[in-house]
């Protein structure tokens, strides 16, 4: 069996309500990673952002683009 591009083995496609004919090549993490990361607008500018959990407020609770987050600090 060939790793996940993450290095795990942990690859289960029947296992965990995944989808065994989706992402084959993911491990159960990176294969529901992939679904709860949403890309969102940027809350101060509008551009591409995710949501950044790490780090303290007020980054904690909006989604930043990576252009925004450095002038917040």
């Amino acid at each position: 069996m060939k790793p996940c591009p993450c290095g795990s083995y942990a690859i289960n496609p029947s296992h965990h309500g995944r989808d065994p004919k989706v992402d084959l090549d993911l491990c159960d993490v990176c294969y529901w990673r992939k679904r709860a990361e949403k890309i969102r607008p940027c809350h101060y500018c509008g551009g591409e952002g995710v949501v950044d959990s790490g780090g303290s407020p007020p980054w904690d609770y909006h989604v930043l683009c990576p252009a925004c987050k450095p002038n917040l600090r």
